[in-house]
């Protein structure tokens, strides 16, 4: 848009000071400040703006009779989106070589996807997790634009179809649109999975209901006011019809905005956002949208301050660059604890910040507005008027071209030279070989070794990773052997006492000093590796040697990324097929939620003839980890006569540096310490009192 816009094609404070509401959250969210475990609901803010955008700008350049509006739609949106995105996606692949490099796993993936805008996609067929992530990622937050752009293409066609459809009902077309919005949360709903709600948060299919609310509120509105009024991001709206109903509209968006933060505070089970929150919060955008459409309301007022306003305009720079910046740094800090903050949290958030404003302005002169004024990247840098032009217009041109050359060739060899799996992941493939043939483990963990080595024909980093991790443990492998040995030897030998004590309680050595009482039950109802089955994540996987050695023959279930949802459908499994033993042990604290919902339909699985012992979790930088030790807590002291608490988090947290990674226990000390945590508690549960389950 050229020149100065009329009063009609002013943008809106207003809608601006909505889209910076909706930023503040989402960064909150993305930088794990205690207290916006929902914050993610204000991405569909963002959606119902777009969408909204979208169809009213088509609806005007139809109007206007232009004579290629789709072409023009299409070049506009690649305009906006594209420069950013390029410059963000190659830059964050050049820094991470050099300070996170455990990022750079599957990274040429990622990087396609993300300059095709298919990342949501590309996620979901690598089986990538939103909600809970083994390995950094930091270009994880462009399923955002990638649906979003999925969306933006389909809309010219889709809009074509329902003009067509308007001419004979004109009422029609806002309906159809929130019909399909209403299929597409019906489907989020239906396609939800407790263990892995990623598919259905980041389905173009399951989670576009957002855009088309946005798209069927501002087909109404432009059929009510007519679409010539429509301009650009945040237009306003001058025509008089609006103001009908004024009172009600600006009390519904006060709501509807209240709404929302209270959504950002108060969810933290994905499966309300999943199953309502999440197209609850499109409706309650879609109601705060309609009261900032008046530029002289109260809500347009306060939302359109300076400060909100400048945020909105430069929402999708924000957006883009304060992820990777807040993985890339904090990847820099191990033993870093956001959910309970102190100085070093502060100064990663004080840090992201500065260095996201950095960001943004800089690539904002030098690549964006470039581009937007001349219409592409060949004008932007290689036009005649660029270099005849005045001396800073060359120097930025000159600064941009390079940087992006520079970015290209560095990430392109990082992306050719980048590993295929971390030292952990590597770990954790070993653990998984060993736990597919733990029937031939029960003699001894020094098969451990031969499974970890078996693993060397994969490619040359694994095999690296193993010989590293063989080394490390090569000094132990002999006390681990000893340990297993004494503890087989002392289990039988407390096995023939309680026999020999069953048949003549009498005949005990005078000699001998008589256990105390309760450490005598606890002792005795101790259970073996046959009576456990153990429902875990790559904690408990990282840990399998240890826990093989001290249960032998548990029945181990443990798997990446795993979720607490899944532990009742394991447990059900269980129960069906006759294999859930009397004792189950279950570790998935470390990788999302935990609900109440799913604590209570364990204990209905599991019944009262059995014993769980729910293990709590440890990660760095996860802000459910402690709300969810407060809920497991409060539901075995709700049931203390079938619910044991492990409390793995106040075991490890003294030690953090047994940790390989801030999550996972590191060598034979990481793992023995979760395995004496789970022992521990089971025999302080029995010297209390309880009684062990029947055999």
């Amino acid at each position: 848009m050229n020149g100065t816009a009329p009063a009609a094609r002013r943008r809106n404070a207003g809608v601006d000071g909505l889209k910076g509401v909706a930023i503040i959250a989402i960064v909150l969210y993305h930088l794990q400040v205690v207290g916006f475990a929902g914050g993610y609901l204000f991405v569909d803010v963002f959606f119902a703006v777009s969408g909204f955008l979208t169809v009213t700008g088509l609806l005007r350049h139809a109007a206007d009779g232009s004579a290629h509006p789709v072409r023009t739609y299409y070049l506009r949106r690649l305009r906006r989106l594209y420069p950013t995105l390029l410059v963000v996606t190659l830059a964050t692949v050049f820094a991470a070589w050099f300070l996170c490099r455990a990022a750079l796993v599957g990274i040429g993936t990622q990087v396609a996807g993300a300059l095709t805008f298919t990342y949501n996609w590309v996620a979901l067929a690598s089986d990538a997790s939103y909600f809970a992530n083994l390995t950094p990622e930091p270009l994880q937050h462009l399923w955002f634009v990638a649906l979003l752009a999925q969306v933006l293409l389909v809309a010219p066609p889709l809009v074509a179809l329902l003009r067509r459809i308007g001419r004979r009902t004109p009422k029609a077309p806002p309906v159809i649109l929130a019909a399909l919005a209403l299929a597409s949360a019906l489907a989020m709903g239906i396609l939800y999975d407790p263990a892995n709600p990623t598919r259905a948060y980041f389905g173009t299919d399951t989670h576009c209901f957002g855009l088309l609310l946005g798209m069927a509120y501002g087909w109404s509105v432009a059929t009510r006011t007519g679409p010539a009024p429509i301009a650009g991001a945040g237009a306003a709206w001058p025509d008089q019809r609006l103001v009908h109903g004024r009172g009600a509209a600006q009390a519904l968006a006060a709501l509807a905005l209240l709404g929302l933060v209270i959504g950002a505070v108060a969810v933290r089970d994905t499966g309300i956002a999943m199953r309502g929150g999440l197209v609850l919060s499109a409706v309650l955008a879609v109601l705060a949208l309609r009261g900032c459409l008046d530029a002289d309301s109260t809500v347009s007022r306060a939302l359109g301050i300076r400060p909100l306003a400048f945020l909105g305009r430069h929402s999708y720079g924000i957006y883009l660059w304060h992820y990777p910046v807040f993985v890339i740094i904090a990847s820099r800090m191990p033993g870093l604890d956001l959910a309970h903050p102190d100085v070093r949290a502060a100064g990663l958030y004080a840090g992201t910040l500065a260095l996201t404003a950095a960001l943004c302005t800089a690539s904002h002169h030098l690549f964006d507005r470039p581009v937007a004024q001349r219409g592409g990247v060949i004008g932007a840098f290689f036009a005649r008027d660029v270099w005849i032009g005045r001396g800073a217009q060359v120097a930025r041109a000159s600064a941009g071209l390079g940087i992006v050359v520079c970015l290209a060739l560095g990430s392109g060899l990082v992306v050719w030279n980048a590993p295929c799996m971390t030292p952990t992941q590597a770990i954790l493939e070993a653990d998984e070989i060993l736990q597919t043939h733990a029937s031939t483990m029960s003699s001894g963990v020094n098969a451990m070794g031969e499974a970890r080595r078996s693993a060397k024909d994969a490619p040359s980093s694994i095999a690296d990773a193993f010989d590293a991790q063989i080394d490390a443990d090569a000094a132990t492998e002999a006390q681990r052997q000893a340990a297993l040995d004494a503890a087989n030897a002392e289990q039988n030998q407390q096995a023939q006492q309680s026999q020999q004590s069953q048949q003549n309680p009498t005949q005990q050595s005078s000699t001998d000093a008589a256990p105390a009482p309760q450490q005598a039950a606890a002792t005795a109802g101790m259970p073996t590796g046959a009576q456990m089955s153990m429902i875990g994540d790559s904690v408990m996987l990282s840990a399998m040697p240890s826990l093989m050695a001290s249960f032998p023959g548990a029945d181990i279930d443990a798997e990446v990324s795993r979720q607490f949802g899944k532990g009742p459908i394991l447990a059900q499994q269980g129960v069906d097929n006759g294999t859930l033993r009397q004792w189950v042990v279950i570790g998935l604290s470390t990788n999302g939620t935990v609900s109440q919902a799913e604590l209570d339909n364990l204990l209905r699985i599991c019944g009262g003839s059995r014993v769980i012992v729910l293990v709590t979790g440890y990660a760095e930088s996860r802000s459910w980890i402690d709300p969810d030790r407060q809920i497991l807590t409060s539901f075995a002291a709700a049931h203390p006569d079938n619910v044991v608490l492990a409390d793995w988090y106040a075991a490890i947290s003294p030690q953090a540096g047994l940790l390989v990674d801030g999550v996972h226990p590191q060598g034979a000390a990481g793992e023995d310490l979760y395995v004496q945590t789970i022992r521990d508690s089971i025999s302080a549960w029995l010297a209390a009192g309880h009684a062990a389950p029947a055999q």
